[in-house]
């Protein structure tokens, strides 16, 4: 028994653990001691990046959600502006079937500001018709279409079917 408790002492000594308080076992705690101030430190710099880099995703997909968004508004924007259009070429051909005399005659430069808003709704966006202007067997539809403070304005040219028009 005693014999065992010898080689306990001695293996525990060889380790650095002390059966009794000894200098190698004080000696190989300090110099732990500054490994783990290390460790720490170690820990610390890692946790740091890895916030560093979730910051950057963040950023990068909140950036990227915003410019989805803005690019949603313009093409909706876009959208009112041509149904703007195509709404108010309908009320032509409607207005030019029912009274021809009503419009410019064709060639006569300038044209007429027809009434009209959006049948959609503010909350849908809306269109506003700026300029319409009759040409020798044509009409020019300027039109601007807005959603949420976004603005596009949208010119086109479509031809008069419309008996009567050259």
């Amino acid at each position: 028994m005693r014999a065992a408790r010898h080689r306990q002492r001695a293996g525990a000594r060889e380790l650095g653990i002390p059966g009794k308080r000894n200098e190698e076992f004080e000696a190989h705690i300090l110099k732990m001691a500054g490994e783990r101030g290390a460790v720490l430190l170690i820990a610390i710099i890692c946790v740091m990046l890895l916030f560093l880099i979730s910051g950057i995703s963040f950023d990068l997909i909140v950036n990227h959600f915003r410019l989805e968004t803005s690019q949603e508004k313009i093409l909706k924007a876009y959208n009112m502006a041509e149904s703007g259009i195509n709404y108010e070429v309908a009320v032509v051909l409607a207005a030019m079937q029912k009274n021809p005399g009503q419009f410019p005659p064709p060639g006569v430069p300038g044209g007429t500001q027809l009434p009209s808003g959006s049948p959609f709704g503010v909350e849908y966006g809306s269109y506003a018709v700026d300029r319409v202007e009759f040409r020798s067997a044509s009409v020019i539809i300027t039109c601007t279409g807005t959603y949420q403070n976004v603005r596009r304005t949208l010119t086109e040219q479509y031809a008069l079917p419309v008996k009567g028009y050259p």
